[in-house]
């Protein structure tokens, strides 16, 4: 399974990021506190879920406990509130990130500011998913 394509809207510091990746090999870098490691983290919380350690994850509820639960698990927010890694704006606010794969297939988790512990996904195209080990690294 591969990348294809990362959209971030107002997800922590990213406002409106679309990040197509290559076939091959992907260097991310830039200077600190730029996002680099939050890049990372979001991919690996999006497809760790899809991975081999969830392979009996089919509820649609179960799949979006496991979700949050990688979220909070991997970012950490402020008393494991998901709704702390929207933008910080005046007013309500929402996120959505977007991880293209190949088979056009796609995943889309959102959540509003005030969210503590709910995200919506979609999904397309992803009914016969072949399983595989998702690692982070940095």
């Amino acid at each position: 399974m591969k990348v294809k394509k990362l959209l971030l809207k107002n997800f922590m510091l990213f406002e409106d990021a679309k990040i197509d990746w290559s076939k091959n090999i992907n260097i991310i870098c830039g200077e600190n506190n730029t996002g680099k490691t939050t890049l990372l983290k979001v991919m690996y919380s999006v497809l760790k879920p899809l991975g081999k350690d969830y392979q009996e994850a089919a509820a649609k509820d179960m799949e979006k406990k496991i979700f949050v639960s990688k979220l909070q698990g991997v970012f950490r927010p402020d008393n494991m509130k998901i709704g702390r890694l929207v933008s910080r704006k005046h007013g309500s606010n929402r996120t959505d990130f977007t991880v293209i794969l190949d088979k056009e297939r796609e995943l889309n988790i959102g959540f509003g500011n005030q969210q503590e512990n709910h995200a919506d996904i979609k999904t397309k195209n992803m009914d016969s998913i072949e399983k595989y080990d998702v690692i982070y690294t940095y």
